[in-house]
This record gives C-alpha cells, sequence and structure tokens, in this order.
C-alpha cells in the first residue's frame, strides 16, 4: 500500500514539475490529468494548489523569520538580524572603507576622491 500511495504522490509531483517547467501554472486538476490519475485522488494527496506547489518544490515555502511563537508586541519583533548586522559591520569596516567597491556601495566614491 506504501508504494502505491507513494508512486502516485510521485506521479503527481512529476506532472506538476513538468506543468512548471513548460510555463503552465499547475493546478490539481490539470495535474491530475496529466498524471493520469483522478481529480478526486489527487485532492486526497493535495488538498489545494498550495500544497501541490511546496510539494513540488519545497524551496518555496516561506518560513517566518519570528520563529514559531511570534512576540505580541511589535517593537520586541524588530530587531537586528544577524544577516543584517554583517551587512553592516562589513561595509563600516575600515577593510572595507578603503576598497573602492565599499564607497561605491556607501556612495562616498561619489565625491570624486581618489581610492588609496
Amino acid at each position: 500500500m506504501a508504494r502505491c500511495y507513494e508512486r502516485t504522490r510521485n506521479a503527481l509531483i512529476a506532472a506538476a514539475r513538468q506543468l512548471l517547467a513548460e510555463g503552465v501554472t499547475p493546478t490539481v486538476e490539470r495535474t491530475a490529468d496529466r498524471a493520469g490519475v483522478s481529480r478526486t485522488t489527487a485532492f486526497r494527496y493535495f488538498p489545494n494548489q498550495r500544497a501541490l506547489l511546496v510539494a513540488a518544490y519545497p524551496q518555496i515555502e516561506e518560513r517566518s523569520r519570528l520563529g514559531s511563537v511570534a512576540p505580541e508586541d511589535p517593537m520586541a519583533r524588530w530587531r537586528p538580524s544577524p544577516r543584517s548586522l554583517r551587512a553592516k559591520s562589513l561595509i563600516t569596516s575600515p577593510s572595507c572603507a578603503r576598497s573602492y567597491a565599499c564607497r561605491w556601495m556607501t556612495g562616498r566614491a561619489a565625491s570624486g576622491s581618489a581610492v588609496p
């Protein structure tokens, strides 16, 4: 039984990927038709289009950076992320400040000063 489940699920996912590759938005109905599976069966595996797309390409599932339990207070939600802190430290570091690329990124190269 588990083999049949996996085979049907994989056929639906493969059909959804084929439709995407052709530039067609895969609905559960279209995907079922392409996979040769009844629509009722397809909806048992994927109750909606979002579930189908997430199964076809799991990386499109958006995850919150707030974690599973977000604070109620909006100010508690606003904290610099490690990524933004890393970018800020890169731009303000002395070694980066000497490079033309960094000066260009921060707008300091527009003055026309010579780069050491």
